[in-house]
């Protein structure tokens, strides 16, 4: 648990305590939900300015160019490499997924999680 004056105090307190350490540099994949893509935009815009290289699957979130630069193929999109590849080889360093409720993004959602607790 974690106590702040602001969400992001509390998660990042949170997060120390129970040992997770967040990654200060690398790649960070970001892949949203429509209806959280414009919060996504100042997320990138702040991960962005910290100095990582910004990985998305699908579309920009944000207009003119604001969202992450690099696209990441889906899992069923062919290879070399997909999002699942980048992850076990270890390419991101940070994931920001939220899910759409059909059955491919959920899928797609798994497999990027179980990668990257197996990546650990």
């Amino acid at each position: 648990m974690g106590v702040g004056h602001t969400f992001a105090e509390a998660f990042v307190k949170s997060q120390l305590a129970a040992g997770v350490r967040l990654p200060k540099s690398g790649k960070a994949f970001l892949s949203v939900r429509d209806e959280d893509k414009p919060k996504l935009v100042d997320v990138a815009r702040t991960l962005s300015g910290l100095g990582f290289t910004l990985v998305h699957q699908g579309h920009r979130p944000g207009a003119r160019g604001r969202g992450p630069r690099g696209p990441a193929r889906q899992q069923g999109d062919g290879r070399p490499p997909n999002v699942v590849d980048m992850v076990r080889n270890k390419e991101i360093s940070l994931i920001i997924n939220t899910v759409e409720e059909d059955r491919r993004s959920v899928r797609d959602s798994w497999s990027i999680r179980n990668s990257a607790l197996q990546a650990e």
